[in-house]
């Protein structure tokens, strides 16, 4: 059986604990340091029924392992940033977005920024960077 290390089952549970206050948690942790399976063991502890992870393309198939690995409880949907416009946004009880730092445009937001506000803003969110800075020069 796959078993998290104790810094990840730490950081799940305080994350677990602010998604249920604020609707909202950003988990910015360094690279390799397993936050796809930190926010994968959060969604559970939320007891999400179904979740949406929204990431780069090359990215889907390690997130797909990571939650096969991890067996949650809850149906996952993961699915490319380009294509997040054609996805229903009834029927999911938490978005994840990897990478989310990509969405940190200044001064306009991006596109993916403006369909996650309008579409997507009624359910509870976990972000994810390794790198939480604006892709700007701004």
């Amino acid at each position: 059986m796959f078993k998290l290390r104790d810094y990840q089952i730490n950081i799940a549970l305080e994350a677990f604990s602010t998604l249920q206050k604020l609707k909202i948690v950003y988990l910015c942790m360094e690279v390799r340091t397993g936050k796809t399976l930190t926010a994968l063991k959060t969604a559970d502890l939320y007891r999400c029924k179904n979740v949406l992870f929204i990431t780069k393309k090359k990215a889907i198939p390690s997130i797909e392992h990571d939650y096969n690995l991890l067996k949650p409880s809850y149906n996952l949907t993961v699915i490319n940033n380009e294509s997040l416009h054609k996805i229903d946004p009834n029927g999911y009880d938490l978005l994840i977005s990897d990478e989310h730092h990509r969405n940190g445009a200044f001064p306009k937001p991006n596109q993916v920024t403006k369909l996650i506000k309008e579409k997507y803003s009624h359910l509870p969110m976990i972000f994810l960077s390794g790198t939480p800075h604006p892709e700007s020069y701004s």
